[in-house]
């Protein structure tokens, strides 16, 4: 959100409306793809907390699962961004097919790693290791948006979309810290 309210105040309501627009629409592609799952990550994963072993195998293979339609469809979405933006939102969009197309491929990565971890971290009862995920992401992720904005929208939006690398690495190392979660594995 920290973006959002940077971007209102950096920029015009031309480029506020593209940046919203692009993360809103986008997220909610996705979300169809991810609201039948996400929401029972947290009972499923909370049946098994206590082994350490079935906790591993219930992450791995709902995420298998779930990895093979997002991740193609986070690539298609990618390559053939221009046409489906077009058809979606309509021509006068097509300025942020790439904004859309970045946030959607990155966020499909993103959505296998920090929302399993994240699920992960609830069902076995540490839900403040997402609020500490969330406040070292922060703390680089605010002078990254500082800073990239100097140099236009655009590229404030590629940096924020490729900072979710860094949530990633955090949520990596996180997991397997907690439950001995290979990073290779996932």
């Amino acid at each position: 959100n920290f973006a959002l309210f940077f971007v209102s105040t950096k920029f015009d309501q031309h480029s506020l409306g593209l940046y919203k627009t692009s993360v809103t629409k986008a997220n909610k592609l996705l979300s169809i793809i991810t609201s039948p799952i996400i929401p029972i990550l947290v009972p499923a994963f909370s049946r098994v907390k206590n082994n350490n072993n079935l906790l591993i195998d219930a992450f791995l293979k709902i995420q298998k699962h779930l990895c093979v339609i997002l991740l193609p469809f986070g690539c298609l979405f990618f390559l053939y961004r221009d046409m489906i933006i077009t058809l979606y939102l309509g021509e006068q969009w097509f300025e942020a097919a790439d904004l859309i197309g970045m946030w959607i491929f990155m966020r499909a990565f993103s959505i296998l790693i920090n929302h399993f971890c994240g699920r992960t971290y609830i069902a076995i009862g540490k839900p403040h290791i997402s609020v500490l995920i969330s406040s070292i992401y922060a703390v680089v992720l605010i002078p990254l948006i500082i800073i990239s904005a100097k140099y236009g929208l655009r590229t404030l939006f590629i940096i924020h979309t490729l900072s979710r690398f860094w949530l990633i690495i955090i949520n990596l190392i996180t997991i397997y810290l907690l439950i001995k979660l290979s990073p290779l594995k996932i």
